[in-house]
């Protein structure tokens, strides 16, 4: 979780430039690090696209970046954000022309764009789950999928002790390995290489069973269709959900039997993105069969969240079990828009009736706080 200081929340905005798409959210952060969104926007210029042959970034996807950070800047001056904070990750980084594009969204938009180090994508990552999840005990692996790489961040009881980042994203992988005729064949040797290249990050010995936590479109997505499966409606956040092995490799294997333009059919997949989830989720198989993991846990939360605690400087501690729980809870209601006041009289409500009462129906402890959650969430749909 993070350390609670008295004072009001800010309002800040934090852009995240990757290979595959823009993506900014703007939100109200509180000193105790609760974060509030008030909007979110997504473009995919696709930055990255063709960057390993070219070396670097494509005059079309460059304009469309510039045209999206535009819209994105105006937006969060018009919602009266104090802070707008912009990182560029993977293609930026590596293209040749990365410094000029840096300097033309400066001209663009009056913004100083940040190129992250990827051990740094690493560190917001693991930021963001520390934020939404119980990870002060036991190790765990938080992975993240982004269009140009991969970030681990390996943790053992809260506290970091190794951060990588590996060039296996989606849309880097889909356009080495999958445009060709034998689709099978491509993900065999896309799967090859990536085991090559987590091995050396992922000593079995000392990671084998560790806790993983997903974040990613690659994740956001695959739970989509995890719980479209389950006869679940996507319209829930996907926050949280846990999705055994055996369902991730039914679900990759469903989709690798596709075409792109079959994916865009699949309930629960954004149709922006059927063409690259299958590297994702190849290299998210991976690093679940690296460690043995019986399930990763999806976080809807990544480096744009641990942006805005960075920003606005929140002091990162270990979540508390309860603390986190309500957190998250509570966060769901927001991207829900509940009515948080009216929630809380709801909860204080059903609490005191509970107390009166429950202990004569049978009701157990544990069911005050299922209770406490509900009458948060009564009115998010």
């Amino acid at each position: 979780m993070t350390r609670a200081l008295a004072g009001r929340p800010q309002r800040i905005a934090a852009i995240d430039v990757g290979s595959n798409s823009v993506r900014q959210i703007l939100a109200d952060v509180w000193p105790d690090g609760r974060i509030q969104i008030a909007d979110e926007m997504k473009a995919a210029p696709r930055l990255g696209s063709g960057l390993t042959e070219r070396g670097a970034l494509d005059d079309g996807a460059i304009a469309r970046a510039l045209d999206t950070l535009r819209r994105m800047t105006m937006l969060a001056r018009q919602q009266h954000a104090s802070r707008i904070e912009v990182v560029a990750t993977s293609a930026v980084r590596e293209a040749s022309n990365g410094e000029a594009f840096v300097a033309e969204v400066k001209r663009a938009t009056g913004l100083r764009m940040r190129v992250l180090s990827g051990e740094e994508e690493a560190r917001l990552a693991f930021r963001s789950a520390l934020a939404h999840f119980e990870l002060g005990a036991g190790r765990a692996v938080v992975m993240d999928i982004g269009g140009g790489s991969l970030e681990l961040a390996l943790s053992s009881d809260g506290v970091v002790e190794h951060l990588a980042s590996l060039p296996l994203g989606a849309l880097r992988l889909s356009e080495r390995f999958l445009g060709g005729r034998d689709a099978h064949k491509g993900l065999a040797r896309l799967r090859r290489h990536a085991r090559e290249l987590i091995r050396p990050h992922l000593p079995v010995r000392e990671w084998r069973g560790a806790r993983l936590i997903a974040s990613g479109g690659t994740f956001t997505n695959l739970a989509g269709m995890y719980l479209a499966r389950q006869g679940m409606t996507t319209a829930r956040s996907v926050h949280g959900t846990a999705i055994p092995h055996v369902d991730v490799e039914r679900i990759l294997e469903m989709l690798a039997g596709l075409t792109p333009a079959e994916r865009r059919g699949v309930p629960g997949l954004n149709t922006g993105r059927a063409d690259i989830i299958v590297a994702g989720i190849a290299v998210g198989m991976e690093v679940m069969a690296r460690i043995e993991a019986r399930a990763l846990q999806v976080s809807a939360y990544g480096i744009r969240e641990g942006l805005l605690l960075e920003a606005a400087r929140v002091v990162p501690t270990v979540a508390d079990p309860g603390q986190a729980r309500e957190k998250s809870v509570r966060d769901f209601g927001a991207r829900c828009h509940f009515d948080a006041v009216h929630s809380d009289r709801v909860r204080a409500l059903a609490l005191r009736l509970f107390d009166g009462v429950g202990p004569r129906l049978g009701c157990l402890p544990e069911d005050r706080q299922i209770l406490a959650d509900a009458a948060l969430l009564h009115d998010v749909g």
